[in-house]
């Protein structure tokens, strides 16, 4: 069961829910609330309070100030310090929330790199708090706004549950190869189950000790610059030498375990995947995002 799950997911046999939903079979065995909760969230969806990093993505907020005789003017919203730390993140950052059945959907349904999600008329009224006084100023007025999303950040939060769900598979086969048939709920086994449950689901970096018993501290090693080997594979997909610049600074500042540092990195992926297919780019897209994955 396993080890053809495993070989599925793979050799992309099968949509991820359908290989999450077959996970369910697997913690049936072992028993683990946090892995039967994972499964659960990334099929059903998830709670606000519940979202893990990797599904915070960068979205920013585009206003639509409008005039008479039907003029538009587009303001992206860029809040200052004086406005609340949480206003401040939610004006940069969106969760996705949806079952990883709907995200599958936008991918396969949505071919454009970008595409627009409406604001609701609440979160119209927080943030033109900073514009409207102007724009009323001039005759207008602020009603409707959206976030832009990237193609790319949904892709790589597929990509990145994919990998999570297939690691924790492959573990959990090398340490229990006959799971199905004799897996034992004792207190060693339970330890050594919750390590790579833990490890490969929450922890930032996947490389880590999963050894039953052992007391794991879990850390981030930051790279300070890209390799030259790295570069060149970044200049064969069509990053330009500007773009490699920014990557490098993005790493260079960030030589410690900080959660600001994925949502750099992924800022920095989507600003590239943009740039890309507006050059028509787009069979690098999936590398670069596998590219930056690995450097999380």
């Amino acid at each position: 069961m396993i080890k053809q799950l495993i070989t599925d997911i793979a050799y992309d046999n099968i949509s991820l829910t359908q290989a999450l939903t077959r996970a369910k079979l697997i913690e049936s065995k072992i028993k683990n609330k946090p892995f039967k909760d994972w499964l659960k969230n990334e099929i059903e969806g998830y709670e606000d309070l519940d979202i893990p990093e990797y599904r915070i993505i960068p979205a920013p907020i585009i206003l639509i100030a409008e005039f008479q005789l039907g003029q538009q003017i587009k303001i992206e919203v860029n809040l200052p310090d004086s406005f609340e730390q949480q206003t401040i993140e939610v004006s940069k950052f969106h969760k996705i929330l949806m079952p990883i059945s709907t995200i599958e959907e936008s991918i396969k349904n949505i071919t454009d790199p970008e595409w627009n999600m409406k604001l609701s008329i609440e979160h119209v009224d927080i943030f033109s708090q900073l514009y409207i006084k102007n724009v009323k100023a001039q005759g207008g007025w602020i009603k409707k706004g959206h976030r832009i999303v990237a193609r790319l950040h949904f892709q790589n939060v597929v990509d990145l549950t994919k990998q999570k769900l297939l690691d924790i598979l492959m573990d959990l086969n090398e340490k229990f190869p006959n799971l199905e048939n004799d897996f034992e709920n004792t207190k060693q086994n339970n330890e050594t189950v919750s390590n790579i449950i833990t490890n490969n689901i929450y922890a930032p970096n996947n490389n880590l000790n999963t050894a039953a018993g052992t007391n794991i501290s879990i850390k981030s090693e930051y790279k300070n610059d890209l390799t030259p080997v790295q570069e060149k594979t970044l200049k064969d997909l069509g990053v330009n030498e500007i773009e490699i610049q920014q990557l490098n600074t993005i790493l260079s500042e960030n030589n410690k375990d900080k959660p600001e540092f994925g949502k750099k990195l992924m800022g920095w992926c989507a600003s590239v995947g943009s740039s890309l297919a507006g050059r028509g780019i787009y069979d690098a897209l999936p590398k670069i995002s596998e590219f930056v994955t690995q450097l999380m």
